[in-house]
């Protein structure tokens, strides 16, 4: 019997718990209660994520129509800009080459001026009174031609007013240079390095001769020389020479 009251009333006993009774009513209206603040909750979030100023969806759906609609325009005026670029190029371009094609022709027709003076230079010349019997160069000039050493070169070679017959021969240059520290003659040769061989000559009264020319690199021009040969005859009939530029 002592054990028996031990077991239920001392150390060792089992605990028991107490719970109060609560109807099914009173539990039914808390779990309505607590999901009315969970929905309350929820609308509460929503609206503050939305903001006072947040949009429908019809309104997102305007506005979604309205920016495709600026992305096209915008795409059209860039397709737009690229063509007016593209032909302001192409007119920048054929201005360029009408530039071009002026200067060429500024500077063909100062050429054909300067030769014209030229010959008229020559022809008062030999109509003068004090013209000489015989052969001789004149508007004898050498001067650069744009590219490293290259040169080019113009020459008349006059037969006086008195001869009574063509002159057939040849004019052969000579280019004095200083190559190496030594003054040395040179024959002329092209671009491409190869000689130049002599100019026919066939004229009654003149005849105009221009070219070009290029030196090694290890040269400095300080002259050319002209020499003109008759047909025939083998001492030169006239030697001039033009200083370098």
């Amino acid at each position: 019997m002592l054990r028996r009251l031990r077991r239920h009333f001392g150390i060792a006993a089992r605990r028991v718990a107490v719970q109060t009774h609560v109807p099914w009513y009173v539990r039914w209206v808390g779990s309505v209660v607590l999901v009315a603040l969970l929905a309350a909750g929820a609308w509460y979030a929503y609206s503050v994520l939305r903001g006072p100023g947040a949009l429908s969806r019809e309104e997102l759906e305007t506005q979604v129509e309205a920016l495709g609609a600026r992305v096209a325009m915008l795409e059209q005026e860039n397709a737009k800009l690229r063509t007016e670029a593209a032909a302001a190029e192409r007119q920048v371009v054929i201005e360029r080459s009408a530039r071009e094609n002026i200067a060429r022709q500024m500077k063909s027709l100062a050429e054909e001026v300067a030769a014209a003076k030229d010959e008229t230079a020559i022809l008062q010349t030999l109509l003068g009174q004090g013209a000489k019997a015989g052969v001789s160069v004149s508007r004898f000039r050498v001067e650069r031609d744009g590219e490293p050493r290259t040169y080019r070169y113009r020459l008349t070679v006059v037969h006086a007013s008195g001869a009574s017959r063509d002159f057939q021969g040849q004019l052969r240059l000579v280019a004095n240079v200083i190559q190496d520290g030594r003054p040395v003659s040179l024959p002329l040769t092209d671009a491409a390095g190869a000689p130049l061989g002599p100019t026919a000559l066939s004229f009654r009264l003149f005849q105009p001769v221009e070219g070009s020319f290029r030196l090694p690199a290890n040269t400095t021009l300080r002259g050319l020389e002209a020499r003109v040969f008759e047909n025939g005859v083998a001492q030169p009939r006239a030697i001039q020479t033009a200083s370098a530029p």
